[in-house]
């Protein structure tokens, strides 16, 4: 190893595979490598102590390495740290590496691990991050100017970035990000311009591209890049619910409906996708989808309280009062005591103008649970608003 000081952190779920890379390192001269078994104890160590590369496993049962990698790449402190994602081969799809380059992965190593190679790996990845260090430093004083409003400072930052002719599309993204978190939206496309011309299969930069000409009020070319940026990269939820607001924008229900089941591809269960889709789209305006998204999870799951409630909800904000009563008597038919759906009954009622029934309502939830303060609440606005009739 060309540099003995380093101070590499290995995060698996299997204690053995950790040992024994732990071994490969310290005999290859590394002085300081710690282990970790999964994503809270990575971070209770890089907050005890400096690290200058990540180890991790992809997928290791009750742990997911490429969670780990955005949450790193989330923080200001580990943006830039390097970081090697470990996985078995024949195991990696080119959906996968996708997503590992969604989140500037700086490395792979494949098990079984050669030592040669993860020693040469190492080596290479360190050497490339000494390579942008300048670049990484004036990134970081530029985020910290803007964090402070201190745009002039910001950009002389940046030009110093640019001036050095990064040939890395991952330096020029970030400018573009910050460029346009200061308005400055022409100096920000050219920065994702030049990286998409240094990587045309990194999906970032389109983002930041439809981001902009989203914000611009030009939604077609903007859902044009993100549909490129899903493409390259489909498997980055938080990208495809991003998509999915832009086609309900659009009025593009089905475009929408589609994005967001790509987003849950992950979860197994058909009830949970589509109650997680029926969310997604009550808390973006559009109660008539979340309504047929949980009326499919009801059908899935037909005992499952919380579905019952949310798709009252969504029923309500359609000033549908008949249909989410149904709802909620259904509800009360498998579970009669549950004073959250007599709560939610009264909701219904008082906003349909059903003021007695919904006082009743609010009482039968108080004699279950006398301690039901948000039920008490309620009983008291209504009869302040309706006394002749609660």
């Amino acid at each position: 190893m060309a540099d003995n000081g380093l101070r590499i952190l290995i995060v698996d779920g299997q204690s053995r595979l950790r040992r024994m890379l732990s071994r490969m390192l310290s005999d290859s001269g590394v002085k300081v490598v710690r282990q970790a078994s999964d994503e809270a104890a990575a971070k209770d160590i890089m907050l005890d102590m400096p690290v200058d590369l990540v180890l991790c496993d992809w997928n290791a049962p009750g742990f997911d390495g490429v969670d780990f990698l955005r949450s790193v790449r989330s923080s200001d402190v580990t943006k830039f740290l390097p970081f090697i994602l470990m996985s078995g081969i024949g195991r990696m799809e080119e959906d996968d590496f996708a997503v590992g380059k969604d989140f500037d992965v700086d490395n792979f190593v494949f098990k079984p691990v050669n030592q040669d190679e993860l020693l040469n790996k190492v080596s290479s990845t360190i050497k490339n991050y000494h390579t942008m260090r300048e670049e990484i430093t004036h990134l970081s004083r530029a985020g910290a100017f803007i964090d402070t409003e201190m745009y002039d400072e910001a950009r002389a930052e940046l030009e110093s970035v640019q001036k050095k002719e990064p040939s890395l599309p991952r330096i020029w993204t970030d400018m573009g990000w910050l460029y346009e978190t200061m308005g400055s939206y022409v100096e920000a496309k050219s920065c994702f311009q030049k990286a998409i011309s240094f990587d045309k299969d990194y999906a970032r930069p389109y983002e930041g591209l439809g981001s902009l000409l989203w914000k611009e009020g030009n939604l077609e070319m903007a859902g044009q890049f993100y549909e490129l940026a899903t493409t390259l990269s489909p498997r980055n939820a938080d990208r495809q619910f991003l998509m999915a607001k832009l086609y309900l924008e659009t009025g593009d229900m089905l475009g929408a409906q589609s994005a967001v089941h790509r987003a849950l591809e992950g979860e197994e269960s058909l009830g949970v996708r589509s109650a997680s889709a029926a969310e997604f789209f009550l808390s973006n305006g559009h109660p008539s989808m979340a309504e047929k998204e949980y009326a499919f999870a009801i059908e899935m799951n037909p005992e499952n309280l919380k579905y019952y409630n949310r798709l009252g909800i969504a029923f309500r904000r359609q000033k549908k009062w008949k249909e989410a009563m149904e709802v909620y008597k259904k509800a009360l038919k498998f579970s009669p005591r549950n004073t959250v759906i007599f709560y939610n009954m009264a909701r219904s009622l008082a906003e349909e103008g059903k003021y007695a029934q919904a006082g009743t309502a609010l009482r039968h939830a108080l004699t279950i649970n006398p301690g039901f303060k948000e039920a008490q609440e309620f009983l008291n606005k209504l009869a302040r608003k309706a006394p002749m009739t609660v």
